[in-house]
């Protein structure tokens, strides 16, 4: 296993133009604390040091397009909009992104590939892992996460009182008797 301090944080795309066989490859676990959009996702209680996702990832270049096999594995803990306890929610993803340099290369990849224009998510010639990585495990997270089988949270009860409000047209009817 490779330690966190291997991770490159970005890939110099200037420089893999040139290389038909460029290719990184890397595997780990990394502290969630690595990804703060993430982090705001979760349950804090639950947070502590040791809460890592497992990563692998390979890039590579295929001609005229940049390849990025992706798989992650953890849990991150969010609270249950019907309980309000503590859900895990899974961060497994396992995908390919097709990274083009052009919007002309589509023709390059089947039709239902993931892909990304280099020119969106490249900084100064650097194309920087951790924000790719962390925009394709938020995808993951539910936009309500609950319990597979969880009752609502009730904290109190009281009467329902029936309030029967007037047709707001029976006066018009009473108007039209006159």
């Amino acid at each position: 296993m490779v330690n966190v301090t291997n991770l490159v944080k970005y890939i110099d795309i200037d420089k893999w133009q040139h290389l038909n066989d460029a290719r990184y490859q890397w595997q780990g676990k990394l502290p969630l604390s690595e990804f703060p959009r993430l982090l705001e996702m979760s349950d804090t209680q639950h947070i502590t040091d040791n809460t890592e996702i497992y990563l692998e990832m390979e890039i590579y270049q295929s001609g005229d397009i940049i390849i990025w096999q992706l798989a992650t594995q953890g849990n991150l803990w969010q609270t249950c909009q019907r309980c309000l306890e503590p859900v895990a929610t899974k961060l497994n993803y396992n995908n390919q992104l097709i990274l083009l340099k052009h919007e002309r290369h589509l023709g390059l990849i089947e039709q239902d590939s993931d892909y990304l224009l280099l020119d969106e998510i490249v900084e100064n010639h650097k194309l920087y892992l951790l924000p790719i990585i962390e925009d394709e495990l938020l995808m993951l997270l539910p936009m309500s996460p609950k319990h597979e089988h969880c009752d609502m949270l009730v904290s109190s009860t009281s009467e329902i009182i029936d309030i029967s409000e007037e047709n707001p047209f029976a006066m018009l009817a009473k108007l039209k008797t006159q």
